[in-house]
């Protein structure tokens, strides 16, 4: 299945653990924190066991005897031999999180690293259990045939089970060819108040917000207003660092080749998320950072990327982002209940997101009030229900967003005019997913031929994505009505 997944926090998987002093600091750490997996991986102890002694710090190698170091590597190599990593979170400077799937079940590697030394593991700490609660999700057990009452009662039994044991709070939509056939709402859309998550409940969801801003974009460059390889100078003059804006072009913020970085960092962290609710607002931050690498030389995802690119659709389309966002994808698509909505005025129906971490003797849930924007932005955090997912998707391949090939563009095709003579994908066949993630954030909309899944919860650590890859799996190995 092709997938076009865009997530805030879930990084691409490096499969080699030799990385050039060029790469930036995280990349070096993901690398070798996935280095040790792909040992760990093969079962052999003595190769993790070298593996551990040429990356640990100094510090923590000093901790133990080369004995307990080649002890834990049996360990390790054996509890997890054949493992399957799930994603890796970056937690925060220095710090890398592995979810793994192993024999032994589901457990969490978390990596500390010094910045100045990033190819050196100063902590590693072993969890059973996936990482922050990422629940190991039972089975879903859909009905053989076709009757929509059978399959809703199976979704309502397997919610039931997951709200059991608060594992997932938000909605879930199952449909074909746009019509819902089974749905469910679980959890509290606020835990202060007790006011529980309803079908029109709607959510943040996170980077899906990259799908409705790559269709915005794909609008403009139909109607000619925009080229993939004007450069952010023609369209934002006063772009904070001019030379900069000189080298990337369009095409590059689309695919992730710019060389921004993500702001998404200590910076932004620092600052009142009050400040930050027109995609103006980010630039000067975004602009503060170097290029991590020549625009066009290599793949990187970049938040901040898609900003700057929703500032050139502002630009293009002299309309606000939001607004031009509003009448052009939300409206045709009938998302009549999607919406950037500031997050310190009152809105009804929008649920609060919550971190919820073990602490202490018990788990703490916390808003996330204060970890994200005051408003959505190009890059993530609109609010929508799982309903209006489902009607975007059905728009979009239904030809009433854009024309049908930059529709293929917008789910991964090649531009039209770089496309192979009748190469354009079967919109009604194809498969993608679109995901988001963040603090108090968990998004999916899981797309196969007329199949739609989505989910949507104010719970994060990728729960939305664990679920709907057990019902695409569950699915798939039974006819779906």
């Amino acid at each position: 299945m092709t997938r076009v997944t865009q997530v805030l926090i879930l990084a691409a998987l490096v499969a080699a653990p030799a990385v050039p002093a060029a790469e930036p600091p995280m990349k070096v750490m993901e690398a070798t924190a996935m280095g040790l997996m792909r040992a760990i991986e093969g079962g052999d102890a003595e190769e993790v066991w070298v593996y551990l002694r040429d990356h640990l710090a100094p510090e923590l190698r000093a901790r133990r005897s080369d004995e307990e170091w080649r002890g834990m590597a049996a360990r390790m190599a054996e509890r997890h031999a054949g493992l399957d990593v799930g994603g890796i979170l970056v937690e925060g400077p220095g710090r890398v999180m592995l979810e793994i799937q192993g024999r032994s079940g589901v457990a969490t590697f978390s990596f500390d690293f010094d910045p100045a030394a990033p190819d050196r593991i100063a902590g590693l700490q072993l969890a059973a259990g996936p990482p922050g609660g990422r629940p190991d999700l039972p089975p879903f057990e859909p009905p053989a045939g076709g009757d929509p009452t059978a399959l809703a009662g199976a979704l309502d039994r397997w919610l039931d089970e997951l709200a059991r044991r608060d594992l997932f709070s938000g909605a879930v939509a199952i449909a074909r060819g746009g019509e819902i056939l089974a749905e469910g709402a679980r959890g509290l859309a606020s835990r202060r108040w007790g006011v529980p998550n309803r079908m029109d409940t709607r959510f943040d969801v996170g980077s899906i917000n990259k799908s409705f801003t790559k269709v915005a974009v794909a609008k403009l460059l139909a109607e000619g207003r925009l080229s993939l390889d004007d450069t952010v100078a023609r369209h934002l003059p006063d772009f904070p660092d001019p030379e900069m804006a000189a080298r990337i072009r369009i095409r590059h913020l689309v695919e992730h080749t710019s060389g921004l970085g993500d702001m998404f960092g200590p910076e932004f962290g620092r600052t009142s998320k009050a400040l930050f609710r027109e995609p103006r607002d980010y630039l000067e931050l975004i602009a503060a950072q170097p290029l991590d690498f020549e625009p066009g030389e290599r793949s990187e995802y970049s938040n901040g990327g898609y900003i700057v690119l929703g500032a050139v659709v502002e630009a293009a389309a002299q309309t606000p982002f939001a607004e031009y966002i509003t009448e052009n994808v939300f409206a045709k698509a009938g998302m009549e209940d999607t919406g950037f909505f500031d997050r310190d005025v009152p809105v009804p129906n929008v649920a609060e997101g919550y971190i919820c971490r073990e602490e202490g003797e018990g788990r703490v849930c916390r808003s996330n009030l204060y970890e994200l924007p005051a408003r959505g932005n190009p890059a993530g955090s609109a609010q929508s229900t799982v309903a209006d997912l489902v009607a975007f998707d059905a728009a979009l391949r239904g030809g009433r967003l854009l024309p049908p090939e930059w529709a293929a563009w917008v789910l991964g095709a090649p531009p039209p005019a770089e496309r192979e003579p009748g190469s354009s994908p079967d919109l009604a066949r194809v498969g993608y997913g679109i995901a988001g993630g963040g603090p108090g954030v968990s998004a999916v909309l899981e797309v196969e031929g007329d199949l739609q899944i989505a989910v949507l919860s104010n719970y994060d650590r990728g729960i939305a994505e664990a679920m709907s890859r057990v019902l695409v799996r569950a699915l798939d190995r039974r006819a779906a009505p």
